[in-house]
């Protein structure tokens, strides 16, 4: 009866946390394993409460957005302490968390400097263990396949949590660090791709050679589809088998709210909509804005590979 517990995003909330926890009867020393997507911190009044619980029960998570902006603060922070006191006083300057990956920076913004503060702060409440623990955190954790599991989605080749998102079709080693901790939608545009090389140099290869190819530019903001609409897809249609389909567990979207419906749209064939399986469950609910806060518990419950999930709130 062992469990893997994921809990969405947190963002110091401690109090809801240990609520969550003591709903869940968890204890770890009888086998439960906790698994953090990410955004443990900020918002919240005790982050450095959260992160302490996180460490004692030997909790796995991955690095959000939050946890590097306070990393980044407290790097500066560091930096700080070593600089003449003129230098002290110089402004912090903007980190790009605008999608500087593909666009260019704008101005710091009321809302981007609340932010930058609010790093700030949370960077000098954690320990030197507890911005340890931080830094430790990689930015996907790679679950095998279940072993036993028979039955859709969770007989997948493996899961993968994130915080906030995977470009479809990218392998994993080639996803951006930004995007995973940053993306919310895809934005698409048609690049032209030559299939063989000219005959000659600096010779363009006719028309008829080229092909049109969509490429997926991830982003933060609202337009655009949203990744996890792409990768449901994606993994329905280019993989026959279950068992060659990855699933990805993640946070980051409280807007979106809760994504666990555990049947998705497929796409059409022969004018009829089609229905396919679920392959991206998004479990962050809002607890970093005062709603609540979410866990999806996996659970084995015989011995005929039936692996069963499901969803516990506070």
């Amino acid at each position: 009866k062992k469990r893997v517990i994921f809990v969405g995003d947190v963002h110091g909330h401690l109090v809801s946390l240990k609520a969550l926890l003591h709903k869940l009867k968890f204890d770890e020393k009888n086998g439960d394993h906790l698994v953090f997507v990410g955004d443990l911190v900020n918002k919240g009044p005790d982050s450095a409460g959260v992160v302490a619980l996180a460490m004692d029960v030997g909790a796995s998570a991955v690095r959000g957005n939050h946890e590097d902006n306070v990393l980044r603060a407290h790097k500066t922070l560091q930096k700080k302490k070593h600089r003449k006191a003129q230098e002290i006083l110089q402004t912090v300057p903007d980190r790009g968390t605008d999608g500087s990956v593909f666009g260019s920076r704008e101005d710091l913004t009321e809302t981007r400097k609340k932010h930058d503060d609010q790093a700030r702060s949370v960077a000098k409440s954690l320990s030197k263990k507890q911005i340890n623990w931080l830094s430790s955190l990689p930015l996907m954790l790679r679950i095998d396949h279940l072993h036993g599991a028979a039955h859709p989605p969770w007989n997948a080749k493996e899961i993968i949590v994130v915080h906030a998102g995977l470009v479809p079709a990218v392998p994993l080693h080639k996803q951006d660090p930004w995007a995973i901790m940053n993306m919310r939608t895809l934005l698409y545009r048609l690049r032209a791709k030559a299939d063989d090389a000219p005959e000659a140099a600096g010779v363009a290869p006719p028309l008829a050679d080229m092909k049109r190819h969509i490429e997926a530019i991830p982003s933060d903001a609202r337009q655009g589809e949203p990744w996890s609409h792409s990768w449901n897809r994606f993994q329905n249609v280019s993989f026959p088998l279950h068992s060659d389909r990855t699933l990805v567990i993640y946070g980051h979207d409280a807007r979106a709210g809760l994504q666990a419906n555990p049947n998705v749209k497929k796409g059409k064939q022969g004018g009829r909509k089609r229905k396919g399986v679920r392959y991206a469950f998004g479990i962050d609910s809002g607890c970093g804005h005062g709603r609540k806060l979410t866990a999806l518990v996996l659970e084995a419950t015989g011995p005929d590979g039936v692996v069963m999930h499901r969803l516990e709130q506070v």
